[in-house]
């Protein structure tokens, strides 16, 4: 799998500008922190977890970017959660001793309200896109370097074409290649259904 170093050499060496080191690997780490919220089959996961008796409130999972759906299993069933807005949640907490099994959920704060609170230990499931560790050192690696390597490469040259060699048709060259890189791996990513594991959180 390609490193971090590794893909800023490959780089270097393309564009022959070896004295750009430091910027190229800069460039990379932007191309992913652009592309990250983006949905691909390497950046979804289903995490597991348990609700407490009367705890409303939960911590989201570190790396979460987007929740796809959170459900519940209680009674012998499998229900999914409805996402509300958390204002609304405010709008009908009149009573704090107010427990059963949740039927709703929002997000507020990198925190995960229930709604009524949880009479008792349930599981839950969250299906999400997730934030890939960030990459640091040369020796670094992730799927964004194996399966999205080209897509952060060809934005990366460009933005190194546009902000630091000024050359503007070298810049519209990897944005085509680029926008060419994103349609094959959306399109992939189409035939897939979601990836990632089952994981442990809060």
């Amino acid at each position: 799998m390609t490193t971090l170093g590794g893909l800023r050499d490959e780089i270097l060496d393309e564009m022959e500008r070896a004295e750009l080191s430091t910027q190229a690997a800069t460039a990379i780490k932007s191309a992913i922190k652009h592309y990250e919220k983006e949905r691909f089959a390497f950046n979804e996961v289903r995490a597991s977890s348990v609700t407490d008796p009367d705890v409303e409130f939960y911590s989201l999972p570190t790396d979460v970017i987007e929740i796809d759906s959170l459900t519940i299993t209680a009674n012998n069933g499998t229900y999914l959660l409805d996402e509300v807005p958390y204002g609304s949640l405010e709008d009908i907490y009149t009573n704090p001793n107010f427990t059963g099994k949740p039927s709703q959920y929002a997000v507020y704060d990198e925190q995960l309200r229930l709604y009524p609170i949880p009479d008792a230990t349930h599981s839950l499931m969250m299906s999400y896109v997730f934030r890939l560790p960030e990459l640091s050192a040369t020796s670094d690696t992730n799927a964004w370097l194996d399966v999205g390597k080209e897509l952060v490469k060809y934005r990366a040259k460009a933005d190194l074409y546009i902000n630091l060699v000024r050359d503007q048709a070298m810049a519209a060259l990897m944005k085509a290649m680029e926008a060419e890189a994103y349609d094959a791996m959306t399109e992939k990513s189409l035939r897939r259904t979601t990836g990632g594991g089952v994981r442990p959180y809060l």
